[in-house]
């Protein structure tokens, strides 16, 4: 079972770390005051491309489902969740 943990946390640190990478090139710099929502947004790219992989590896389309809504919700411009 610590495989498996040790897999999801990895995965999770590495899709929020593209997630903030994302975010900063599509949207550039964050305003001071927003910087919480920005880690929030990127944390959240990073759940949904680790429910996404896990999905996808053990055929579980609820957690699919899940993780592409995270995702999609992760890369929304701030405007729109303001």
């Amino acid at each position: 079972m610590p495989e498996i943990e040790d897999m999801i946390v990895r995965d999770v640190s590495i899709y929020t770390l593209l997630g903030i990478f994302l975010r900063f090139i599509l949207y550039g710099i964050p305003l001071v005051r927003l910087v919480w929502l920005y880690a929030t947004l990127s944390l959240c790219i990073g759940v949904g491309g680790a429910l996404l992989r896990w999905g996808r590896k053990t055929g579980n389309r609820k957690h699919l489902l899940f993780g592409t809504i995270l995702a999609i919700i992760g890369l929304l411009p701030i405007q729109y969740l303001l």
